[in-house]
């Protein structure tokens, strides 16, 4: 595995997705990745970062990878209590010839385009449908907040 992922990551890194940033939160393991995708232009999520976390420390690439929105994100396919994506969009379509590429290619499509068809967020179907603007203004106000917390706790710690 650990071969196999760490060429990917070079892959990437050497040949970035665009408006997608991957790092990995501890330097000395290649398992768990961090994505920063910018929030799609034209879409309720433009102007957004949306931090998730690919985990591939089972059995990948034999079984996918565990992925979880670290960044509250108000999105039709995403629960909102975890970050937690609908299983079918990456978990039952799984082949071990897919990439880490093609999981952050489909993860973008997914902001990019919710599936409205299957969402496990069924009131945040009916909100895109009918007021997409709604949701791009809700996810931008939790990140503000988060922002605005970070920096309060920041300046506190600053001043101990």
């Amino acid at each position: 595995m650990i071969p196999r992922i760490g060429k990917e990551f070079n892959d990437i890194s050497k040949t970035p997705i665009p408006n997608v940033t991957v790092t990995l939160p501890d330097k000395s393991s290649m398992a768990v990745w961090h994505c920063i995708i910018d929030g799609p232009v034209g879409t309720p999520y433009a102007g957004g970062k949306f931090v998730l976390q690919l985990d591939f420390s089972d059995n990948y690439p034999f079984k996918s990878p565990k992925i979880k929105f670290l960044t509250k994100i108000y999105h039709p396919n995403i629960r909102q209590e975890n970050g937690e994506i609908c299983d079918q969009l990456i978990k039952d379509q799984w082949k071990p010839t897919m990439t880490a590429r093609s999981v952050v290619n489909t993860l973008v499509k997914l902001i990019e385009n919710p599936d409205l068809e299957s969402p496990i967020e069924q009131e945040l179907s009916l909100i895109h449908i009918s007021e997409p603007t709604r949701l791009g203004m809700i996810s931008y106000a939790v990140f503000c907040l988060k922002k605005k917390k970070k920096k309060k706790k920041t300046q506190t710690n600053k001043i101990t």
